[in-house]
């Protein structure tokens, strides 16, 4: 399905820039505070947005279920690949998140 397609993709740029604002978040929050918070509150919402795009995927994947039975073997394999390398990323973010909130 072009649209999972489609999605695994912008979740990827999505996790990217979610990486890069929770990094400058990091490296401005002792001189540039206010700038910091601004990077730390655009990655929260990054993943927020990447929560979205991740439940409608699942919703899609169910609506082919039930349409047409098992998607094709690929696709699932795909995902199931995307979707672990996700976790992980997220994960990394999440902990980078911690490290801003707990006053490094």
């Amino acid at each position: 399905m072009k649209v999972i397609k489609d999605a695994i993709k912008s979740i990827k740029r999505d996790l990217c820039n979610a990486e890069d604002d929770i990094k400058n978040a990091i490296q401005y929050k002792v001189d540039r505070p206010e700038d910091a918070k601004m990077f730390y509150n655009s990655s929260i919402y990054i993943l927020n947005g990447i929560k979205t795009k991740h439940d409608q995927i699942v919703a899609d994947i169910k609506a082919y279920r039930a349409e047409h039975g098992e998607p094709p073997e690929p696709m699932m394999f795909i995902y199931n690949y995307e979707h672990e390398g996700y976790l992980e990323q997220m994960a990394h973010i999440k902990r980078m998140q911690d490290l801003y909130n707990s006053g490094m």
